[in-house]
């Protein structure tokens, strides 16, 4: 049936129906290519996650609760992993320098495709500026006359509940040690997990060597889903993956304003990964990796 309609278009300009009959052909020589792929799970979490025009009792009532209590909204949008046995290291503030939006989104490329030798090191001030303005708080507001005060980070959140952490594995950056850390967005500091070779022991560049070889620092991102889904049950999902979606262009365009080069990085074991930098993979699961090589 499509590739009727598409023959059946009859434009003034020949060369522009030819494409568009050629565009439809390969439609649906593509879709008998996956035809055969079984899609229920996306299907199923796809229906799970939908909202029609009534939201269910439940959600409502969960929404109600948020809205009508501040200090509840507060208090999750407050949580955060803590490693209070663990050495916090306090970041310096710095700043991400003069260049404009849109010389960055110009500039912007991949590390990947990026096959320049660098030397240099990155420093505790580049890797301090991408933190702060890509996850950080850079404001606060009072909920209702006398409520709570609710800090406000660099990425917009559903409901500024903030459900992401970051876990930035240090290669090689100056003025610090190498291994894993956390990074505490309210303390703008760094948890120092523990100190080790980490281009050596961290799983998962397999398949891409080139990211071991030229990372400085891997930042790991994973997601507390309850912190979203504790207000907006399935649809919580969704929310966190568009929120580490603002979050991965917020760790583009702030490494590139520190000249450096950053890629996304998604080929890993989610089970390897996740428990070196200590999530479970179940409450807490590994979202995404975002490389930044050196200067």
């Amino acid at each position: 049936m499509r590739s009727t309609e598409a023959s059946s278009v009859a434009p003034a300009d020949g060369h522009v129906g030819e494409t568009r009959a050629t565009a439809a052909h390969d439609r649906v020589k593509t879709e008998l290519l996956f035809a055969g792929d079984d899609t229920s799970a996306v299907d199923a979490f796809h229906a799970r996650t939908v909202w029609g025009r009534t939201l269910e009792r439940r959600l409502s009532v969960r929404i109600r609760a948020f809205l009508s209590e501040p200090a509840l909204r507060e208090i999750v949008s407050r949580s955060r992993n803590e490693h209070r046995d663990a050495e916090s290291i306090a970041l310096p503030d710095a700043g991400l320098g003069e260049l404009t939006l849109e010389q960055a989104l110009l500039r912007r490329r991949s590390l990947a495709s990026d096959a320049a030798a660098r030397e240099r090191a990155i420093g505790l001030g580049d890797l301090a500026a991408i933190l702060k303005y890509s996850y950080g708080v850079l404001g606060e507001r009072r909920l209702g006359a006398a409520g709570p005060t609710q800090r406000l980070r660099a990425c917009p959140s559903a409901g500024a509940l903030y459900p992401l952490e970051i876990y930035p594995v240090v290669m090689d950056v100056a003025g610090l040690a190498p291994g894993v850390y956390h990074y505490d967005a309210i303390g703008h500091a760094l948890s120092c997990l523990r100190r080790e070779d980490a281009r050596t022991a961290m799983p998962g560049f397999d398949l891409q060597p080139e990211f071991k070889a030229q990372a400085s620092v891997v930042f790991v991102v994973t997601a507390v889903l309850l912190r979203s889904m504790a207000k907006y049950l399935d649809r919580g999902y969704r929310f966190v993956m568009n929120e580490a979606g603002a979050l991965t262009q917020n760790l583009h365009l702030t490494s590139l304003a520190r000249g450096l080069p950053g890629c996304v990085w998604g080929g890993f074991c989610d089970e390897e990964v996740a428990a070196y930098v200590g999530a479970d993979g179940a409450r807490e699961i590994v979202v995404l990796g975002f490389v930044v090589g050196k200067r």
